[in-house]
């Protein structure tokens, strides 16, 4: 798209006028916002799967 292009973001019901340049911006920084949420969500996953697994065997102990 040209840069000269009319842009708008919707926001709620309304639609806002913004440039192409902070709608990029706003973009990737939702973006790398969301990379980080993702990759601390994996590894809280991660935790809680090892200490599934420990609770797991140590249950295991404790009935043998």
């Amino acid at each position: 798209m040209p840069e000269d292009q009319v842009l708008y973001k919707a926001v709620g019901k309304a639609f806002l006028l913004k440039s192409k340049a902070t709608i990029l911006s706003g973009l990737e920084e939702e973006l790398s916002t969301l990379t980080k949420n993702q990759r601390d969500l994996l590894d809280r996953k991660e935790y809680l799967e090892r200490r599934v697994t420990s609770n797991r065997s140590n249950m295991a102990e404790l009935t043998a």
